[in-house]
Formats: structure tokens, sequence, C-alpha cells
């Protein structure tokens, strides 16, 4: 018979600082396994179990604290891309400043990331064996119109939210990878 388990959900109140626990309640698998591998996974047979609540208030207070402490940096970078608005496939200027941003940062950086020319992956990685935080940065602008689609702003949200990950599993000595993905040609490519 299934067990009722407390859903992992959280909510911050920016005002006070303090994190809450609704009452949401899901029905449980009756597996309490936890895989550090794939390999393990590929054993077992079967998916890991994502039941186990994982959320810790001091790594998201870390979280927090970091993103703001790169504000400056990351509404700079964004006028930057905003100035520089190049079409699919073209974000050669995107291409350049966000992996030297990213790498700048402590980030294993891979241009031309899959072949193509303007795409890019950064990642870093902390102790072995631990889940992977995935990210995505558009750069693409749109013709006769730049950036009113916003990618300047996604492409910033991405890095934000990578370094500031990266940073508090590294704080927090959290086994974990966190992987950015420069993604070109959003706005109508193949």
């Amino acid at each position: 018979m299934a067990t009722q388990t407390q859903a992992v959900a959280h909510v911050h109140d920016a005002n006070s600082g303090s994190f809450t626990e609704p009452n949401f309640h899901c029905g449980d698998t009756g597996e309490s396994e936890a895989f550090s591998t794939i390999e393990d996974w590929e054993k077992a047979g079967k998916p890991p179990s994502y039941s186990e609540p994982h959320f810790r208030p001091d790594v998201a207070k870390t979280i927090e604290e970091e993103l703001e402490s790169l504000s400056d940096e990351l509404r700079e970078l964004s006028l930057k891309i905003h100035d520089h608005p190049e079409l699919k496939f073209e974000e050669k200027y995107a291409h350049d400043t966000l992996t030297a941003f990213m790498r700048d940062h402590g980030f294993d950086v891979t241009p031309h990331y899959l072949g193509l020319e303007t795409a890019w992956r950064a990642a870093v990685e902390v102790g072995k064996g631990g889940r992977t935080v995935g990210f995505q940065s558009e750069m693409d602008a749109l013709p006769g119109i730049g950036h009113a689609c916003g990618h300047n702003l996604i492409a910033i949200i991405g890095v934000g939210c990578a370094i500031a990950v990266a940073r508090a599993i590294k704080k927090h000595d959290i086994a974990a990878k966190v992987v950015l993905l420069g993604t070109p040609a959003e706005e109508g490519g193949q």
C-alpha cells in the first residue's frame, strides 16, 4: 500500500526571509533508494526516486545572495548583448562575450559546441556522482527589431543562475554538476 509523503514544496517570504512548507501530499511509490550514479540506476533497472526532500534553506539563501552579488555584472552583460543584436547563427559577439564571462567565473567552457559556430557549453562539477542541474542562455535577436524578444535577458538569467548555483554547491560541498548551454538561433533556427 502506498504511503503518503509530504511533497518537496517550500514558499519563501522575501519580507521575513523565512521558508514555509505548504501542506501538500502525494502518493509515495514505496521506493526509498537513492542512486548516486547512472550505473547504480542501470543496475537497479529503475530510475532514481525523487521523493526524498532535498530542499535546504541555507543553500537557497546562498543562491539568492550570489545572484544579488552578480546583479551589476549581469546588467552590464545584458546591455552589451542588447547593444549588439545578432540574428540566428550569427551570434558571434554574444558567443564570445558570454563564454569569456563564464570562463572568468570558473566554468570549463566549450566554445562552438557540437559543431555549431555560435553554440557553447559551460560546466562546473563539485565532487562525483551528484545530480546535474542544467540552464540555457538564448542569444539571438529578431530582424529589424533587435532584442525586443528579450534574449539578452534570457541569456543573463541562465548565466546568473548557473553561476549562483555553482557557487552554492561549492560553498556547501554538494556533489553536483552545473551545465549552461548557450543556444543560438531560437528565433527560427532549425
